[in-house]
Formats: C-alpha cells, structure tokens, sequence
C-alpha cells in the first residue's frame, strides 16, 4: 500500500468511529436513549476521614446509575517532593473510584499537577498525572452532547491560565463537532480571577451551543451567572476541606450532582449525600458578599492590644476590639472569647452591636487569666461573629477568630561548665532552665495539634546557647530552594540591635551545618532569596522518628545577635521560632511571641556581671 493511499485512509478512519480527542486512553461511554451525568466536587486538603463522603458518594451514585461519572479534580492531596507518596494517594483514590459500575472521566486539579518547590518550570507532577489518569485536556461526544474537559493549570501559578495554544484548540475541537449539546468542564472557575482570558474564552464559546461551564476548586458550591444563556456553576467539595466557613449555607457540604440531559436541554440536582437540592441552594452572590464580609484584614476587623503572658503572675489587661462591615446591608456582630482556649475571661463577656453598611466600630474590653504554668497556657483568641442574612432569608454565622498577642520576659542565666554542642540534653543548664514555648499566633484552618516547639537558652561570656525539643517526624531541608517561602524545617533567632531587625536562620537538617542571616522584609516574612551563609554558629541535630521529636542543640555569638556593646544587666527585645515543613509546599510557623513587629517581642533579661572582688 503506498504512503498517499495509508494517509487517505487514516482521516477516513478517524471520522467512522467516536474518538477521545487528543488521547484515545477513554472509549466513549455506551449510548442510551437518554442519559445522566454525575459531577464528583474535590476531595483534597481535609481529614483522612474525608475519604468516607467519596465512598458514601460512589455508593449513592452506584445506586442512581448514571451513564458516567466526571471527576472534578485535586483526586491526591499532592503538594508534595515524594513522588512514591503522591503514587500511594493515587492508589488510595483509585480503590474508592473503582468500585463506580458505570466510566468516569477526570478533570486535572492543581493538586493532582502542581510543584512541590513552586517551580513554574517544573512538569513532574503533571507527568505523573498523564502517566497515571490520562490527557490533561480533551472532549468526547456521548448521544447529542459534546463535553469539553480543559486545563486551568498552563501556568503552573495560583493564578490560572489559559494559554494562546488551548484557546486555539478549544475554538478548534468546537468547530469540528456539530452535536447540539457542549458542556464544558474545568478545574479552576477561571471566569473568578479577573483578568480579560476568560472574556476571551467566553467570546469562543457563545458562538456555539455551550449550554453549561462547570468548575470546582473553591470548595464551596455556587450556581453562578447565566451569561449568553450559558449557565456557570462551581461545584463543592466532595470528601475536601473547608475553607472560610463550614456552614451549608455558604456552600460548604460535602455533594455530588446529577445532571440531566434531555434533547437540548439540561437540569442540574444537588445531592447532599443522601438529599436532593435544587441548584439555587447557595446563590454565587450571597457567597460572594459573605465571603467579602470575612475575608478583611486585622487592620479592619480585630484587636489592638497585648497582654503579659501569665505565667509569672496572674494577667489583666484592657484592649481594643474592632469590627468593619464590608456589605451593603446592615450586619449584626457578636464578639466573645473562644472558650476551647483556655481559662482566660473577658469584661464583659460579650459585646454584641448592629453595624451599618460600610461602617466599623470600636470598644474596649478586660481580658485576664490566673496564674499559669507556662506549658499550661495558650494565646486567647476572640471571635466575631458575622449573621449574614441570605437571599432565602436563612441567617448564616460567619466568623473571624482574631489572637491576643502576648509577651514574656525570660531571664538569662550564664551557664557554669561548658555546653558541648552534640545534640545531647546532657549539660545540667538544660535541666535547670525554664523552655519557651513557640505557639501559632494567627489563626488558620491548616492549624495542627503539635505540642508546642520548646526552646532552652543559656549563655557564656561569648555565646548564646539554645536546645530545641520539636515535635516533628518528617525532616525537610530543601537546598536549593527558589520558591517564596522557607521550605524547609528551619529555627530563627530574631533580635533588634540598633533598632534594626536581625534574624538568624538555622536549618537543622542542613547537612553542611551552615547558617544564615535573614532579611525580613516590611512584614517579616523572610524569603530564601534575602538570605545569606555566615560563619560563626555551630549547632548538631538528633532525630528520633519513632517518639516523633528531633533535638538541635547549637551556640549563636552574643555578638553577631546584639552587637558589639555590652549586654550584662540589659533587656533585649528578643524572639525565637520553629518553621516545620513536612516536605510540601506549605510551612507551619510557631514562635513565643508574634514574629513580625518586634514591638510584640518577648524580653531577655542578662545577669549583671559579678565582680571578683
């Protein structure tokens, strides 16, 4: 057969058969005479037990036999330098997806391709994804529908992205099918970002008879706008972790959905494990304003004011409270402690007030604690309570939980025999010494249950001397790092001579024992590209997986933390703190006091120096 006759053949045969576009990795599910689509919403970022709600879904969705089943994305949590476990979270994935009676189809989620390292350069993970769930980007035909499946992640960034070359191939793959039905399904809700891409997706797209764009991603379900008669929608969480809120009003409930295609026409049902919802169930608007009425700065909605930490005696204080409206409606706000946060109380208990569009207000209030054993106590935190009343009516609590920052003094005492640098807490300074411990000091839902990191100081006439005890048992140090943040395990010295801010980063895992000096930038945030090698220190780490710990043990000279003039009898603005990184792309900062305004520091006190005579 010549070459001519092979190439005129192959078109012909692509065109009598349906075919998976770009990949033929999934066969086109089997026709019926009319059809259903279940939609599966995310599954990454919460607890193992999450798990449950995508078992519980497959086992309703098995019930409802739909013609197929399509994945929304974030199948592994990811986010991770170890590829044998993100094949382990796939594996662990698959056996719950298996067990559907009828094909499904994935959408890739920036969890399932993302860098660990913030490497836009970097395809590993996206590799991966190809290898192991198939093509990226692709469309299949089923019946009198088209559905489109695109890729939100070109950029490798936070920020989606949708590149010139699969925009071109989304107007091409349109072009070329002529059913009367297209629903096109991707990760990321592009069209929430801002930004003139997904304008210029949508100019595409209304010229053919798309009649619905679903997304994920936000963990909260949303019907959207209807633009063109092009109904958009982002779906919910299915076994994923909240994000502002957990309340089912503002979206957040675990869910698969059901749509149904008949002739050109389509309807869309909520399934809340077990119930049936109409799509209107959370409108994108009241999402919108109600996370627009949490998600405010401290310099907004919070408090301004310290306390002592109570550990040497009982602590009282009076603060200020604030709270901003961001809403165009008038909020009632109620502002309380969180009682899980140990025996601190306020005065008085509770401060309730109605605010009015755009508009704040202040008050003061007392908070105190009896005495307490410094590993006994943890930073008061208060709440405000948002009740946002939506377009059905329905009052929905949204909070911001905001921390009372606290300091401490801490009184240096000079070490009688030489602490040998070994990792050992063999010396009897260390016996004698009281820890600091290094609490979160910013509230967060990524926030874990660790004993808090604890940290010994002694010195001599040269040296400050510090013994880390860390609850940690994955050990990271990421060498060459070139992301925004510190992805490694690190501990950090802070201190303020001459009223300039200095920072000491010591990574323990760092097998050439070198340390650096931080340059903390207008926020305190210290970045791996503002650090720089310096000589001086010497520290020996010891790891012990199986009690879940490691130990550092190290010497900083007096010099290089205060300077060169004397600090016998003086008070120091100091602050030390742990970063755990588990080898992902997130960090978890502890420190004893707040890290970023040293005016929130704690106090070293040094001994006066004692006379021979």
């Amino acid at each position: 057969m010549s070459k001519k006759l092979i190439w005129m053949f192959f078109p012909a045969m692509l065109l009598s058969v349906l075919v998976v576009s770009q990949s033929t990795a999934f066969d086109p599910p089997p026709e019926r005479d009319s059809f259903t689509v279940a939609i599966i919403g995310d599954r990454t970022g919460g607890d193992p037990e999450g798990l449950e709600y995508l078992r519980r879904a497959v086992y309703e969705i098995n019930q409802l036999n739909p013609d197929f089943v399509i994945h929304m994305g974030d199948m592994v949590q990811g986010y991770t330098r170890d590829q044998d476990l993100w094949l382990r979270e796939y594996e662990e994935f698959m056996s719950y997806m298996n067990e559907l009676k009828v094909p499904w189809y994935p959408v890739a989620g920036n969890h399932d391709v993302f860098t660990p390292i913030w490497d836009t350069n970097d395809r590993t993970y996206e590799d991966l994804y190809k290898e192991h769930f198939g093509p990226i980007r692709y469309s299949f035909d089923y019946k009198n529908s088209h559905f489109v499946i695109i890729y939100t992640d070109d950029s490798m960034t936070s920020v989606p992205e949708l590149s010139a070359e699969q925009m071109e191939w989304v107007r091409n793959d349109l072009e070329n099918t002529s059913k009367s039905n297209i629903f096109i399904f991707l990760h990321k809700p592009v069209w929430r970002y801002g930004g003139d891409k997904w304008d210029e997706m949508h100019q595409i797209i209304k010229e053919f008879p798309v009649k619905a764009v679903i997304a994920g991603h936000f963990h909260t379900y949303q019907k959207d706008i209807n633009k063109d008669g092009i109904q958009y929608y982002v779906m919910g969480p299915t076994g994923g972790e909240f994000h502002e809120s957990n309340h089912e009003l503002y979206g957040y409930f675990h869910h698969y959905n059901l749509m149904r295609v008949e002739d050109d026409k389509f309807s869309m049902a909520v399934m809340i494990l077990g119930n049936v919802e109409s799509d209107d169930y959370v409108l994108a608007d009241d999402c919108i304003k109600m996370r627009n009425m949490v998600i405010v700065p401290p310099d907004k909605t919070g408090i301004n004011g310290w306390l002592w930490q109570p550990s040497s005696s009982p602590a009282e204080r009076e603060i200020e409270v604030f709270a901003y409206n961001a809403l165009d409606v008038s909020i009632p706000v109620q502002v309380s402690l969180n009682p899980d946060r140990g025996p601190w109380s306020m005065e008085p208990p509770v401060l309730g007030f109605t605010l009015s569009p755009d508009s704040d207000i202040t008050a003061k209030v007392v908070l105190s604690s009896p005495r307490l054993a410094p590993e006994d106590f943890i930073p008061p935190e208060l709440e405000f309570e948002y009740r946002y009343k939506d377009a059905h009516g329905r009052v929905v609590p949204m909070y911001i939980r905001r921390r009372v920052f606290l300091r401490d003094t801490y009184e240096m005492h000079k070490s009688v025999e030489p602490v040998k640098v070994d990792g050992l807490k063999t010396e009897p300074i260390w016996q004698q010494a009281s820890p600091l411990y290094n609490h979160t000091w910013t509230y967060s839902v990524y926030e874990r249950p660790d004993e808090p990191p604890k940290t010994y100081l002694t010195s001599d006439d040269t040296n400050l001397y510090f013994f880390a005890e860390v609850m940690d048992d994955k050990y990271s140090y990421l060498k060459d790092n070139q992301s925004k943040g510190l992805l490694s395990d690190c501990i950090i010295f802070s201190t303020q001579p001459g009223g300039e801010r200095k920072d000491i980063v010591i990574f323990p895992f760092n097998e050439s024992g070198s340390a650096f000096l931080g340059n903390a930038d207008a926020r305190g945030i210290i970045r791996p590209a503002n650090i720089t090698m310096i000589s001086g220190i010497g520290y020996s780490t010891i790891t012990d997986q199986q009690s879940g710990y490691y130990y550092c043990e190290g010497k900083v000279p007096l010099s290089l933390l205060f300077g060169d003039e004397p600090i016998a009898g003086k008070e120091m603005l100091f602050n030390t703190g742990v970063i755990d990184n588990d080898q992902e792309a997130f960090i978890y900062v502890r420190s004893w006091a707040y890290d970023r305004d040293p005016k929130l520091w704690g106090i070293l006190k040094f001994e006066d120096e004692v006379s021979d005579q």
